[in-house]
């Protein structure tokens, strides 16, 4: 009995030594990272003690041994007719790094296939899968993939890199031992990008088959590679592309300027870039954006000097064949001097990134627009909230139309009227009836663009007019703001209340004319642009004849001696005629209630400035004749023709007028310069706005310290984000992303000064 149980127990030990060694020999151990050179006509790689035999295969049968299937050669698998080739295939072919396993692309004809039941999900398939080791189901749906031509979507991205393996071997492996794998570089990069374009939203794919791609083009073009234009949805990853580097340093070698589309490649792709949404949505504007004013400040580009720094590029191959990373050193043609690496430069990179950070800014009305209105992106409307500089190179129909009608309109002149039905024709846009406020604004963003200017104008304080007015366009000087100043919001007023008097009688006399003219020349502190706008609303206001609704509101925040000095300057226009009708004076009384000013002191100011001195006789008048009894008094004969009324215009008069007026513009400029500031909405201690807004303690903080005024500065936005630790960039980001989530409006808008959108912040903050 005891004999028996010395032998169990040594059978039992004998057992697990055997076990023992056997996971010993097939056990991986941690490869070693190997490294070689590469020119710029070939590529390098890991030198392994084996390289697959390159041969062709019948369609049925098993190979005697394992190689590569060429590129358009047709196999039998199992049942499987497998088109393209592409493959390995055959017995045994160990791993590259050769620390035990086989070839994990290698297909092993002698396996058996569950085609009954073929797992097409990858779902049974191990993160890192090979042909040998996965289930028989998962080998079915495999080679039901080749067979169909690897491009169903609905299949596990698991059989994509499977065969992904065997295209990593043979480029960065094969080739180092076979021109006919060298040779093969441009199928397989073909083969790489058109699955990039099926599987290319897998991230992990994206990332390895891109990088591949990339070095492969690299590595099978000549030292001009920077000639080709870079992809436009290059991303920024952990390290710069390698083609973007090659091409980089090859220019700063030959001394040339770098071209603007690879200058926004070097943004694009730099680790410390930080792509806004506008930069995806919108990659054809930004490129042609950005080739604009890139060109306006450096001509035909920045010129980088040669650095020390040589580029060294690496790979890590998906396939664990390889067992690590795979290093490179790139030389240029002679062999003699490294490339340099220039994206190891700061000061470049800062100059281009300031010019592209200004482009996507830019851009983000019109990135929100595209979000909402895919199908609209070339409408007027949304051409309207392209950057002017994109606008003028933009082709339309509809916008050709639209300029064609008014130049028609204008001829030589600089300012005409002209039915607004003229225009809405061409705007894809228009409603019935009154147009809509977003209609009428970007109608005049977009003719602003195209150097027209219109009356009346939304954004300058103008009513929505109705599509049967007419309205007033003309020429925009260089240099026209986009929004009144605190000066040109007083002027318009001013010049409303002065136009609402001169028109009381449903005329306006050329002296009123004459007088409100020099007003806006002489008396008004506005620049040169605006004058010309104010021009315009002269004329679109003398074609309304506007009534006076709405002022008093905007008067009421004036004392009684500013409101005095208006009242002086009014009555002024309505004698300037040397006359004054009854209802005009029914007209300054009225205003007068509307200044809160004492209405009888109306008729004392209009005669004031109605005296006029004693009109000389036209001849003398003789009393009596010379000589004799007086028999009557001769009185003088009457004029042929009546004596025409003179206008009792005294200049020095007017002049003084006008300097009150200055002043009476200044007083109005002080309501106008801010309007009262939105006041921040109750927020309980702690809580991130509206439930779901998904802002963070500090952006919260920032939103509601950004509600307390209407615009902010860069200056002080930067100080207030700072303030909250915080990038104001990334900042103002994430608040109108939560803010177009919820309510589909930014909160912020433009760069300097940011507006500060309150329609929004009353949902972000109820």
């Amino acid at each position: 009995m005891v004999e028996l149980i010395v032998l169990v127990v040594v059978a039992w030990f004998l057992w697990l030594f055997w076990r023992a060694s056997k996971r010993r020999v097939h056990r991986p151990q941690p490869p070693p990272i190997r490294s070689s050179t590469a020119t710029r006509s070939g590529v390098g790689t890991p030198q392994g003690p084996q390289s697959s035999q390159a041969g062709s295969y019948a369609t049925t049968g098993e190979p005697p041994s394992a190689g590569w299937v060429p590129t358009g050669k047709e196999v039998t698998v199992a049942g499987y007719r497998i088109p393209g080739g592409m493959i390995y295939l055959g017995q045994n072919l160990p791993t590259i790094a050769r620390y035990g396993g086989v070839e994990p692309a290698l297909i092993v004809p002698r396996l058996p296939v569950d085609s009954a039941q073929p797992d097409r999900s990858g779902s049974m398939m191990p993160y890192w899968p090979s042909y040998s080791t996965i289930p028989p189901a998962s080998r079915a749906a495999y080679l039901e993939w080749l067979a169909g031509g690897r491009g169903d979507p609905s299949f596990g991205i698991g059989h994509v890199f499977l065969f992904f393996y065997g295209l990593e071997r043979r480029t960065l492996f094969d080739a180092q031992h076979s021109k006919e794998a060298q040779q093969e570089f441009g199928s397989i990069v073909e083969e790489i990008d058109r699955l990039l374009q099926i599987y290319g939203s897998n991230g992990s794919f994206r990332s390895y088959a891109g990088s591949l791609a990339a070095f492969l083009k690299v590595a099978t073009s000549d030292a001009s590679a920077y000639t080709e234009a870079p992809p436009l949805t290059i991303a920024p990853g952990f390290e710069f592309p390698l083609q973007v580097r090659i091409a980089l340093g090859q220019l700063s070698l030959e001394g040339k300027p770098v071209p603007a589309d690879w200058a926004l490649a070097w943004y694009r792709s730099a680790p410390s870039t930080r792509l806004r949404t506008p930069a995806h949505r919108c990659p054809e504007e930004l490129a042609m954006l950005f080739r604009t004013r890139y060109r306006e400040r450096f001509g035909e580009g920045i010129t980088v000097r040669p650095n020390q720094t040589k580029i060294r590029a690496s790979y890590r191959p998906a396939s664990a064949s390889f067992g690590g990373q795979v290093s490179l050193s790139f030389t240029d043609s002679d062999q003699r001097t490294g490339v340099p690496d220039v994206t190891a430069l700061q000061g470049p990179l800062t100059k281009i990134t300031e010019i592209a950070e200004g482009c996507v800014s830019d851009l983000e009305p019109y990135s929100r627009w595209i979000g909402k209105n895919p199908t609209l992106c070339s409408s007027p409307a949304g051409i309207a909230l392209l950057p002017g500089e994109l606008v003028v190179q933009y082709r339309s129909e509809e916008v050709d139309g639209l300029c064609a009608a008014i130049e028609r309109r204008l001829g030589a002149s600089t300012l005409e009227e002209i039915p607004l039905v003229d225009l809405l024709e061409h705007w894809a846009s228009r409603r019935v009836g009154k147009l809509q406020r977003a209609d009428a604004v970007l109608l005049a963003q977009l003719l602003e663009k195209r150097g027209y200017g219109l009356e009346p104008d939304p954004r300058f304080g103008g009513p929505l007019p109705t599509v049967e007015q007419a309205g007033v366009v003309f020429r925009l000087p260089q240099g026209s703001p986009s929004a009144p100043s605190a000066t040109f919001a007083a002027a318009t007023v001013t010049l409303q209340l002065a136009v609402s008097v001169a028109a009381a009688d449903d005329h306006v006399s050329p002296s009123e004319l004459n007088l409100l003219e020099q007003h806006l020349v002489a008396a008004l502190p506005v620049t040169p642009q605006e004058r010309v706008r104010l021009r315009a609303q002269l004329r679109w206001l003398l074609m309304e004849l506007p009534a006076t609704a709405g002022l008093k509101k905007k008067l009421e925040l004036l004392d009684p001696s500013q409101r005095s000095q208006i009242g002086h300057f009014l009555v002024a226009v309505a004698t300037a005629d040397g006359q004054i009708e009854p209802h005009e004076v029914t007209m300054l009384t009225r205003l007068y209630k509307f200044l809160d000013l004492d209405p009888n002191t109306v008729y004392s100011e209009v005669h004031e400035h109605s005296v006029v001195e004693p009109l000389p006789a036209a001849g003398p008048v003789t009393v009596r004749p010379a000589g004799g009894a007086p028999t009557g008094y001769a009185v003088a004969p009457p004029p042929k023709t009546p004596l025409p009324r003179p206008v009792a215009l005294d200049m020095g008069r007017v002049e003084a007028r006008l300097a009150q007026t200055a002043t009476v513009s200044a007083l109005l400029s002080s309501i106008f310069a801010e309007d009262e500031p939105i006041l921040p909405r109750e927020v309980g201690a702690g809580s991130e706005g509206r439930a779901g807004l998904g802002l963070d303690q500090a952006h919260s903080a920032l939103l509601r310290a950004l509600s307390a005024r209407p615009s902010w500065t860069r200056i002080d936005l930067e100080a207030l984000a700072a303030e909250h630790s915080l990038l104001p960039d990334g900042a103002i980001d994430a608040i109108n992303e939560a803010s177009m989530e919820l309510c589909g409006e930014p909160v912020c808008e433009g760069d300097d000064p940011i507006a500060i959108n309150p329609e929004a912040l009353k949902e972000l903050l109820p």
